[in-house]
């Protein structure tokens, strides 16, 4: 039995690099990866524009921010697109 709301370990810190990370918490996909400042960060694996998974996307990190650019879509910024958790 999993439990919701609670904390879970999604990825040691050597995993988190210069692509998304993908896993399962939960039975819930998750797209893990790092912001500008080095802190982790986690969203749901799914671009809101085109559903498509954001681990297969690229990352950028601009100095205060990451954003997850899936192809044929616009940035998805961590800080805006709130259902993640970091």
């Amino acid at each position: 039995m999993l439990l919701r709301n609670a904390w879970y370990i999604g990825a040691w810190a050597h995993e988190l690099g210069d692509k998304p990370l993908a896993r399962r918490i939960c039975v819930e996909p998750v797209a893990l990866f790092r912001d500008g400042s080095g802190k982790a960060a986690a969203l749901a694996d799914r671009c809101c524009h085109l559903a498509a998974p954001l681990h297969l996307g690229s990352l950028s990190r601009p100095a205060s921010s990451a954003a997850i650019t899936v192809s044929f879509s616009t940035p998805a910024d961590a800080a805006w697109q709130s259902p993640g958790r970091s």
